[in-house]
């Protein structure tokens, strides 16, 4: 048999384009750890973004018939939909909306400043679709879940001294630093990375389990499927033309005690079809809501059984609140935001220790210092520059480029590293500076303050490393060997 025979250049373009998708997959990968990290607090970053609502926990009926009636007077074709997003203890803040108009209410009723669609809203985009067609970015980031799943089993089986070795640490040399803190925190939060991939991966690539159940069991028929999850439709005839809120209340007060109610929805509105959906949290429950749905003359139709219903339905609704912490208060979010930049840490590390190994530096180490350090840069740019009303996604997507561009030219990965950090801490400071100064003579709440606390505190850790990393200014610049993979 003939030996299959290879160029030389085209093994050196296979083995270029191979190490640049470990190092695509490994940025992504980063990326979506980093935002998932910060998504995790997004609901202190919109008060934080926008800290002069009205904010308060308490809420009447008549406080929302009145804020149904303006928003009717204010758009000019009633929606099909109608939604109230109903205060809470993490989002004291009510609000509007119904097609492309929303506005947040305020405590007499009236309907005061839009939400802001800036700097919170690209972040967790970013997290959730990484800003490509929504359905074509949520399939990937759930691929990315299912990835980050085998890489956290699969280094789980290869180390084999795994409780021996559970405190390990050297210091000292680069390589062995490297190694010990990516497997120490591997370790340490393997099961938290697991949930946090499975549910990920559940929560991306669930269009393509309900597209893949309707052709195996339902004869392609998407919307069955859809119906066995979520419910039909309601058949309503001859509605009252207003919705009786107040019965409503009345009514789910006496078929559910002891559930919180999250939002409203009233659904055909002013048709004779027109009924009312009150989604609510069940106490000691993981699932995100449950929803009861009343006529509009106040009386139950009935529930979706999420609380109670098959208990596949029950884990499926329950996967939101179980991936992003949302749940038993606020300290959850801390630890959840914690073992995140540990996992972020890991995908860092895991590519360090890769390019460490190779023992030469290429374009691939000054690109993989751009990403390291530039996507935390373009973020803190483009939360700065959308306090101007700048589009945030576009001052991301240019910062990431000039820091890319940037290293590329040094060729220096240390010395662009410790610039780009530089970059950082100015690009929060000036974000912290200029959203306290615009408050000054505001009463805003504390979690304006709380933000703005901890970022100074990364400020504070970022200064010390910058000066821990300071060394390379005293010395001659000594360049490790480099190698270009040419065509």
């Amino acid at each position: 048999m003939k030996r299959l025979s290879l160029s030389v250049n085209l093994v050196k373009k296979s083995i270029k384009a191979h190490s640049s998708l470990g190092l695509a997959a490994g940025a992504l990968m980063y990326l979506v750890c980093l935002t998932g990290t910060l998504a995790v607090f997004f609901e202190e970053f919109e008060r934080w973004e926008q800290p002069g609502i009205e904010e308060y926990q308490d809420y009447s009926v008549e406080q929302i018939n009145q804020a149904i009636g303006e928003f009717q007077q204010r758009v000019t074709e009633t929606p099909e939909e109608l939604w109230v997003v109903l205060p809470s203890e993490a989002m004291p803040r009510m609000h509007i909306s119904g097609d492309d108009h929303e506005w947040f209410i305020d405590a007499d009723g009236s309907l005061s400043e839009p939400p802001l669609e800036a700097w919170t809203k690209m972040m967790t985009s970013l997290h959730e679709y990484l800003h490509l067609p929504q359905q074509l970015g949520t399939i990937l980031v759930g691929i990315l879940g299912v990835l980050l799943c085998s890489l956290t089993l699969s280094g789980l089986l290869s180390h084999p001294s795994l409780f021996k070795d559970a405190f390990r640490w050297r210091m000292g040399r680069q390589a062995l630093t490297q190694l010990d803190l990516h497997n120490r925190l591997s370790v340490w939060a393997a099961p938290f990375y697991l949930m946090i991939a499975l549910t990920g991966a559940f929560i991306g690539l669930i269009g393509v389990y309900g597209a893949l159940t309707s052709v195996a069991f339902y004869e392609n028929d998407m919307q069955t499927v859809f119906e066995v999850v979520y419910g039909s439709e309601p058949e309503v005839t001859e509605a009252k033309p207003v919705v009786d809120l107040s019965k409503a209340f009345q009514t789910l007060k006496s078929a559910a005690p002891g559930v919180t109610p999250l939002f409203l929805t009233i659904r055909d509105m002013e048709t004779d079809g027109q009924y009312l959906e009150i989604w609510v949290s069940v106490p000691e429950r993981l699932i995100y809501s449950e929803v009861y749905r009343f006529r509009a003359d106040g009386s139950l139709i009935d529930h979706k059984g999420f609380s109670d219903g098959a208990i596949g339905k029950q884990v499926a609704y329950s996967v939101y609140r179980l991936h992003f912490g949302h749940y038993s208060g606020f300290w959850v979010k801390v630890v959840y935001a914690l073992l995140g930049f540990a996992l972020t840490v890991v995908c860092v590390s895991g590519i360090n220790i890769w390019l460490v190994k190779r023992k030469f530096e290429s374009v691939l180490n000054d690109g993989w210092v751009a990403v390291v350090w530039g996507l935390p840069m373009a973020l803190a740019v483009a939360a700065l520059f959308s306090f101007y009303g700048w589009p945030a996604l576009s001052v991301f997507g240019i910062t990431q480029i000039i820091a890319l561009v940037f290293a590329m030219i040094i060729k220096q990965p240390d010395k662009a590293r410790w610039f780009l950090m530089a970059g950082l801490v100015l690009s929060l400071s000036a974000t912290v500076l200029t959203r306290t100064v615009a408050v000054l003579n505001e009463i805003v709440p504390p979690v304006f303050y709380g933000v703005n606390l901890s970022i100074l505190a990364v400020i504070l850790i970022l200064i010390i490393m910058l000066v821990r990393q300071r060394k390379w200014l005293k010395k001659p610049c000594q360049q490790e060997q480099r190698i270009t993979v040419t065509s």
